[in-house]
């Protein structure tokens, strides 16, 4: 496979630059790079509403955990993000070749909590061109992101439950007698193998359980590299491919790939994504668009599933006010752990479904949007109302609430590992004697800032 792939991508390459060189040919001269900066900052007000027992440390339950080290339940965030935007073309209009790359910027305040944010995680030159398609190489979305449609695309705010509860809510806690593991559970809505919220298992405790958020135990990492192509659209149908030869392989991993942060039970390789969507009008002021994704890849190690995940996805937007989306998921048994124990239950497969509808009038949008989802028997359901409000160009202040609840059925018995190997399941999938559960509820009020 990654000598066919090779030759594609090759080919594809060859093919773009081949006709940038021949209309560079026919042409004493080409027009300028255009080159832009810009940005967003957004700013934010967290409350958390939680039960104590999941709120402490475990070791001592009157020791909690706060949403900052001296504040229990309130906490500020600003997560900022710049990039620079570089674009060219030969003359002659859109016919031409097209070409040109985004770059994200660090900056001197951390950015790596808010899936929001994307400016630091996309990365990439692309070429494109109206009869042949578009061509992307480096750090940015996949067929299987780029593509998949669901709740966010109608969502408000931060983006209802594919946007920031996560920040605010202790999504492993515990309990007397009970412990939930996020890890176990698929928190966001999405496909799984490239998903940009992980886990730092360096942050966690000596038996594998992620203590304080405070730590970036949960965090957003950046996009892997991968190479993604996409058809011209022909009568409202598109289609694409993305192949990812290591899913750890992100922009901030160096080469060669020996020990990097997010060197956890998801490392994929070999990975391919594919894509197929429609959009079309149904009568003047009626919008249809459906998806179908796909993604399958390697897993790294022989204890984890290999990934097999595929989604389908519909929404219908009506005067560009009344938008209603829904998406079902199937996770497979992407990454779970191999049964290794006969008197333990094989892991099972996986699924989510999301709905969401929102609404916008004159500068206001609101949107409410719902996820149930099941990891290996492990469910989680999340409720988001969210408004905002395009008060000037660039500038939108917001509110959401979100409510979440978590029941765990089955414990992975992940372990922390002792060296740059993988991860290994200790147990895999010891069966609770009783469900054991997390709810809380968070309300984020924000204002973004985008130039």
């Amino acid at each position: 496979m990654n000598n066919k792939l090779l030759l594609t991508t090759t080919a594809l390459a060859t093919f773009f630059v081949g006709n940038a060189m021949a209309d560079a040919h026919h042409h004493h001269h080409q027009e300028g790079l255009h080159v832009k900066v810009g940005g967003n900052l957004d700013a934010q007000a967290g409350f958390r509403s939680q039960s104590g027992g999941h709120t402490s440390d475990g070791a001592t339950p009157a020791n909690k955990i706060g949403l900052s080290q001296n504040n229990n339940s309130v906490a500020f965030d600003t997560t900022p993000g710049v990039y620079v935007s570089v674009k060219g073309r030969t003359p002659e209009g859109a016919g031409h070749f097209h070409y040109g790359a985004r770059i994200g910027v660090d900056t001197t305040v951390a950015s790596n909590k808010s899936l929001v944010n994307h400016h630091r995680n996309r990365t990439y030159i692309y070429m494109h061109k109206n009869d042949m398609g578009r061509l992307e190489l480096g750090n940015n979305e996949g067929v299987s992101d780029s593509m998949y449609i669901g709740a966010a695309n109608v969502a408000a705010a931060t983006g209802g439950v594919s946007g920031d509860w996560w920040k605010y809510l202790r999504t492993t806690t515990y309990k007397t007698g009970e412990t939930v593991d996020a890890r176990n559970f698929a928190l966001m809505p999405g496909m799984p193998l490239d998903n940009t919220l992980t886990f730092d298992n360096s942050k966690a405790d000596s038996v594998g359980h992620v203590t304080d958020l405070n730590k970036a135990a949960l965090f957003n990492r950046e996009k892997s590299r991968k190479v993604t192509y996409y058809t011209p659209k022909m009568s409202g149908f598109q289609a694409g491919i993305s192949y990812i030869p290591d899913t750890a392989n992100g922009a901030l991993a160096v080469l060669p790939n020996t020990n990097i942060v997010n060197n956890n039970l998801n490392g994929v390789k070999d990975a391919l994504q594919g894509g197929l969507s429609w959009e079309g009008n149904m009568h003047k002021d009626h919008m249809v668009k459906v998806s179908l994704v796909g993604e399958t890849g390697k897993s790294k190690s022989a204890l984890f599933e290999k990934t097999n995940s595929v989604a389908l996805g519909a929404m219908y937007t009506w005067m560009n006010e009344l938008s209603l989306s829904a998406n079902y998921t199937h996770l497979g048994k992407s990454g779970l752990a191999k049964n290794t124990d006969a008197t333990k239950p094989s892991p099972k497969s996986g699924n989510l479904i999301t709905a969401g509808v929102g609404y916008k009038m004159g500068k206001m949008h609101t949107s409410l949007t719902a996820m149930l989802s099941e990891k290996n028997k492990n469910k989680l359901t999340a409720i988001s109302l969210g408004a905002d409000y395009h008060a000037a160009p660039g500038f939108m202040p917001y509110a959401e609430v979100t409510m979440m609840e978590m029941k765990q059925k089955r414990d992975g018995g992940y372990v922390v590992a002792t060296s740059a190997a993988n991860n290994n399941p200790a147990q895999p999938y010891a069966t609770e004697t009783t469900a054991h559960k997390n709810k809380g509820t968070t309300f984020i009020l924000g204002t973004k800032l985008r130039f």
